[in-house]
């Protein structure tokens, strides 16, 4: 009878360890740390909010809102002499099906802020982390399989494309020579007034060399000031790129690869890692060349890194809703950030005093040269396939 409540006892165990590694997560760290950056995440969305509640509670009573919290509540409308708990007032809603307050976490309490208009209240709702946490689910399980195409098209367009880090400096060397142009004549210019065109072209390659060996971990080197300003470069935030901008479900993607081995897998993982090491030089060279230049002409740290992130299409920037239209509609904010570039840099809002910028006389002059070329082209160009010249009345 031992032996067999031995034998039992054993299989029991083994049959509970089998039931238990069903139940069990199949990787704990990752669901870990996945809670854990979900509560980070959460926790900075409701930073604005409690600055709004800290506001609001310091300018005191108001008509226009009521705070409320653990111990204010407004009354229930079947008992009027017992409050409301948290919960109920967690899921009212308005006519026009908004939450009817403003949700704020703080301190371990929860809460409400009620404003009388809904206008205002259906704008402050994206601060109220119920609501973002619903609006993000919803935006999530509609949007998972776009989002992820557009990804994969990002990262073969950009990322893990070698013939991008060859093409795409030509386009942002003139679009940023162009913009720091412009910022030399503009009132509180971020490069002191000074023209620094010629030493950001020559410091273009060095630029390149600097940046190629921070991406692939070299030390800077002591008493080298292209190194120093590198390092400090990154440090202000200055450098932008498509392969920075990973939402949360990308970067556990990523961080779930990482933890899988194998010899083919680390093989590949370098040589993508080497081309988007690549691509980020490339991306941010002129920028840098254009944060040394104006470090040397005496800008301050901040407005090196704002002009430098200005210089071409800034892919950090982006306004609520950007993640959703890039969804459906890739490099739809570099688009619109481009044409706004340019007319910021051809604009003139006559802070300068001058009637025409440098920056448009510059362009006027290369809308003239293309002008001529083509027509020196014209001009000398073969009769066409019925022998007669296309162009002969010029």
């Amino acid at each position: 009878r031992g032996s067999q409540s031995r034998g039992f006892s054993v299989v029991g165990s083994e049959s509970m360890k089998a039931k238990g590694r069903k139940t069990l997560p199949v990787n704990p760290l990752l669901t870990a740390i996945e809670d854990v950056q979900k509560k980070i995440v959460r926790a900075r969305k409701n930073e604005t909010a409690q600055t709004l509640l800290d506001l609001l509670s310091k300018l005191g009573e108001s008509e226009s809102y009521t705070i409320y919290n653990n111990k204010f509540r407004p009354p229930m409308e079947s008992d009027p002499l017992t409050m409301q708990d948290l919960k109920s007032m967690s899921r009212d809603k308005r006519p026009n099906g908004d939450a009817k307050d403003v949700e704020v976490k703080k301190g371990g309490q929860t809460f409400f802020i009620y404003f009388k208009s809904d206008s205002l209240n259906h704008s402050l709702q994206n601060m109220s982390v119920p609501m973002l946490s619903h609006g993000n689910d919803d935006i999530g399980k509609l949007l998972t399989f776009a989002t992820r195409f557009q990804t994969f098209r990002r990262n073969m367009l950009i990322n893990y494309n070698p013939s991008w880090g060859l093409v795409n400096p030509a386009r942002d060397i003139m679009t940023g020579l162009m913009y720091a142009l412009a910022e030399m004549d503009k009132k509180g210019s971020r490069v002191q007034g000074k023209n620094i065109i010629s030493k950001m072209a020559k410091g273009y390659i060095p630029s390149i060399r600097a940046l190629f060996r921070y991406y692939r971990g070299a030390p800077v080197r002591e008493g080298n000031k292209l190194d120093q300003y590198t390092k400090e470069f990154h440090e202000d935030g200055a450098q932008t790129g498509l392969m920075l901008v990973k939402d949360q479900a990308e970067q556990l993607r990523i961080l779930k690869s990482k933890l899988k081995k194998g010899f083919t897998k680390d093989a590949i993982k370098s040589l993508a890692k080497l081309v988007e090491d690549f691509n980020m030089t490339m991306e941010n060279s002129v920028r840098l060349a254009a944060y040394v230049e104006s470090r040397k002409v005496g800008a301050p740290r901040e407005d090196a890194a704002t002009l430098s992130k200005d210089l071409t299409v800034n892919f950090n920037r982006k306004g609520e809703d950007t993640s959703v239209i890039n969804a459906l509609y890739l490099f739809f904010n570099a688009a619109v950030q481009g044409n706004v570039n340019i007319m910021q840099a051809l604009g003139n809002d006559g802070s300068s005093g001058k009637k025409v910028t440098t920056a448009q006389k510059t362009a006027m002059g290369l809308v003239a040269l293309g002008a001529s070329l083509a027509l020196i082209n014209i001009l000398n160009s073969e009769d066409d396939d019925d022998g007669d010249k296309k162009y002969s009345d010029i």
